[in-house]
């Protein structure tokens, strides 16, 4: 039979976050989702606040922005990707220029 859980207290996260589709993929210093955090520089996770500006507007125009990522590769590259959402499907940009540049559609939303 099962004991009783005991609940696991992180307190290094400098592993930084992993997407995994199973937990039991992370390394010790990893969090598999960390929604509206900040890691900062000595592995801590730090609440963000307030909002993002974004100074260059959607090139489909009215679409909206539903998500915007900033995907960081293991030897440091950064991303900075954007989502936008009409009936037709979903397109992702990749917005450190301006304009955005299309990187892929998908076709479902």
């Amino acid at each position: 039979m099962a004991g009783a859980l005991k609940g696991i207290t992180q307190k290094d996260f400098s592993g930084g976050e992993n997407l995994v589709t199973t937990a039991y993929d992370l390394s010790e210093k990893q969090v598999q989702l960390a929604l509206n955090m900040t890691l900062d520089e000595h592995g801590a996770l730090r609440t963000r606040d307030g909002t993002l500006v974004q100074g260059v507007a959607s090139p489909d125009g009215t679409a909206p922005i539903v998500k915007l990522y900033d995907f960081i590769k293991v030897n440091g590259n950064i991303f900075k990707l954007a989502i936008t959402s009409l009936a037709g499907g979903n397109k992702v940009y990749l917005r450190d220029a301006n304009p955005w540049t299309l990187k892929g559609t998908f076709t479902t939303n």
